[in-house]
């Protein structure tokens, strides 16, 4: 699972940043054909295309944990009791027939957990639905607890056991889902999930299937970043080695009114850097880059360009960030 979790999230990435120049140039095509032009549609399929395509790639991003959440510490009872509400919205038919009854026991009511609430709402949602597709007629269990230092949120049901076939496939992408739909179904509950500092166990037995999810108690906020916005009169000096977003990057920053240097690899831009003629305000550097990585970059043009303002860019940089 961690070498497809890894390779998904390779994969998501480079199909990220083409998709990323699609869709804004498609932005910027919409703008010069006003509604009634015969060429709007074209561009408004190009556009929907791409975004749908973004929607898998984000998925598959999220699955290999690439994707930075945005956590705050909330009560697991809470999430819960949100979720509650929607239960009527996924499960209407099910619930008001009497065919499938959802039972809900809190008991980790001063627990907090550092999640991101809506994604972690989708990776139990996905694991909601799994198990009524599973039961169909039959009761679920809600229940959470508190261990020490660690949360649990289990899922029990009473249906029929779940088969060992069916267990090592589990939350392989596409296993328990329409083909047709593009969606990694339980992978990215599974995902999403490992993503928070969580982890999966799995039970079954004739009298059920329990599902938990473990996650760790947190007691603190993190810590925000603050944005402050950039004058748009500046230069930046941009480096990416994939040409399509590095051309788009230009346009689009020239359209704001920025003025723009454009290269694709370190070196490159540690040259622009050394020469005292060439005004440079912000580095504007992908990550991953040939040869020095964005980081390293960044570390050499600030010993030429102590003032030099730093922007990264990347679906992945915890690593190559540091601390």
């Amino acid at each position: 699972m961690e070498a497809l979790s890894h390779f998904a999230g390779d994969i998501g990435l480079r199909l990220g940043k083409y998709l990323m120049t699609i869709l804004g140039e498609s932005n910027y095509l919409l703008g010069l054909h006003p509604p009634g032009d015969k060429s709007r549609p074209w561009i408004e399929q190009i556009k929907s295309a791409a975004g749908a395509a973004s929607q898998l790639v984000q998925q598959l991003i999220t699955f290999s944990c690439r994707l930075p959440p945005e956590v705050e510490l909330i009560s697991l009872n809470n999430i819960v009791r949100h979720m509650a509400e929607q239960f009527t919205l996924h499960f209407g038919n099910s619930l008001a027939r009497g065919d499938f009854r959802i039972e809900i026991q809190l008991e980790a009511e001063k627990a907090l957990v550092l999640v991101d609430a809506s994604q972690f709402e989708n990776a139990v949602l996905r694991l909601l639905k799994w198990v009524h597709a599973r039961v169909g007629v039959g009761t679920l269990t809600i229940r959470t607890t508190s261990q020490h230092d660690k949360v649990r949120l289990s899922l029990i049901d009473n249906g029929p056991v779940l088969r060992e076939d069916e267990r090592v496939k589990l939350f392989e992408p596409f296993h328990d889902v329409d083909q047709e739909n593009a969606d990694l179904g339980l992978a990215l509950a599974y995902g999403i999930i490992r993503q928070a500092q969580g982890t999966i166990l799995l039970s079954s037995s004739s009298s059920g299937t329990e599902l938990s999810i473990d996650l760790p108690q947190a007691q603190t906020e993190p810590t925000k970043a603050v944005i402050v916005p950039a004058s748009a009169k500046q230069t930046i000096l941009v480096v990416d080695d994939e040409d399509l977003v590095r051309n788009y990057l230009v346009i689009a920053l020239q359209h704001l009114g920025y003025d723009v240097i454009a290269v694709k690899d370190g070196n490159e831009a540690l040259s622009q850097c050394q020469q005292s003629n060439v005004n440079i305000d912000v580095l504007l550097t992908d990550m991953v880059l040939p040869g020095m990585n964005g980081r390293q970059l960044a570390e050499q043009a600030k010993k030429v360009r102590p003032t030099l303002k730093l922007v990264f860019m990347s679906g992945y940089t915890e690593n190559l960030l540091g601390e």
